[in-house]
């Protein structure tokens, strides 16, 4: 079991019967639910005490408890044993910016399987409770299953710690025909955004992990550094695209199209089929814009996008927004505009 100790409580021989100084520790557990036992430990003096220690006693003394520190330590941790920190995310991107920070210390478990909508997927509740058995849960925020199942399902875990790891993002809003509007959750989808999300979990990590805090930090100095360098591949590459709108079936490409002055245009309306009437004013709106890309994701219907695609002679390219690589797969997009 993996711990730490923590000086609670030290009192003086002369209060004790013994005539010994006694020092009462705490063993704070890692993994939570572990039940705290307090540690006792008791220094023989052989004379009443005096008002003060000689110093040599005292250094003495403080050599005893470092080396008991030690053993209980290597007891509670032996060698090859530590227990990695268990990690909840929502999606698999997500995977991507914790394991940055992490290494490979770390279990990670990914709630959205592979092929499934976040929007609508139902947890089991084999994953309900591999989510209890982690210490912390990263969400997006804003996903649909988070908004319905997550805040029920964690609200009886509190030993496990949220993060929202959009915090700090402006959102994007989706506009809908009711006058409604809702917040665009596809926030990973740029480089610049995984650098907010990769913050605020090292603000978390760091917060509960003290010990290796500098680990992090420089761990995500790198990870900045990269999406710097991913950004400004982006940036040279899309600077003299023939067109600087795209189509797509599942406007997950949003804040991509902020962030890199595109235009996404969506064959979903309202997050439902179109209409034959948006339909015909979005091929009219595609020609206009002299569109050269379709893309499609698996989780969804690509019959609509391709009967589009054909109609205005666009290449359709199928693209995964929540793979585990978010890495190749922001790369694919971009050299997809490009071509």
């Amino acid at each position: 079991m993996a711990g730490r100790l923590l000086l609670t409580k030290v009192t003086p021989a002369h209060q004790t019967r013994s005539r010994e100084m006694r020092y009462e520790f705490s063993l704070i557990a890692h993994k939570p639910k572990i039940p705290l036992q307090p540690i006792y430990m008791t220094i023989r003096t052989n004379s009443t005490p005096r008002p003060s220690l000689p110093t040599s006693f005292r250094s003495l003394v403080g050599c005893a408890c470092a080396a008991v520190f030690s053993l209980l330590l290597v007891a509670c941790n032996p060698a090859g044993s530590e227990e990695k920190m268990r990690v909840s995310v929502s999606i698999a991107p997500l995977r991507y910016a914790v394991e940055s920070l992490l290494d490979t210390n770390v279990v990670i478990n990914v709630l959205t399987p592979d092929g499934a909508s976040p929007e609508t997927y139902q947890l089991t509740p084999k994953q309900v409770a591999e989510l209890s058995e982690s210490q912390l849960y990263v969400r997006v925020g804003s996903l649909g299953f988070e908004n319905t199942q997550m805040r029920k399902v964690t609200q009886n875990m509190a030993h496990l710690l949220c993060v929202n790891s959009a915090c700090g993002i402006s959102p994007l809003k989706h506009s809908h025909g009711d006058e409604m509007e809702s917040e665009d959750p596809h926030v990973w989808m740029s480089p610049i955004n995984m650098k907010v999300i990769a913050h605020n979990v090292l603000l978390t990590l760091e917060s509960i992990d003290t010990v290796h805090e500098v680990t992090y930090a420089k761990r995500f100095h790198l990870f900045v550094q990269r999406m710097d360098s991913i950004d400004n591949a982006i940036r040279q590459k899309l600077r003299n695209i023939k067109s600087r709108a795209f189509l797509i079936y599942h406007p997950a490409l949003g804040y991509y199209a902020k962030n890199y002055g595109l235009r996404q245009l969506s064959v979903q309306n309202d997050g439902k089929e179109p209409s034959a009437d948006y339909l015909a004013h979005l091929i009219q709106e595609c020609r206009r814009e002299k569109v050269r890309v379709v893309f499609i994701q698996k989780e969804y219907s690509g019959k609509t996008a391709r009967l589009v695609a054909e109609e205005i002679g666009a290449r359709v390219v199928e693209i995964n927004p929540l793979s585990e690589d978010w890495e190749l797969e922001i790369t694919r997009i971009t050299d997809a505009l490009c071509e």
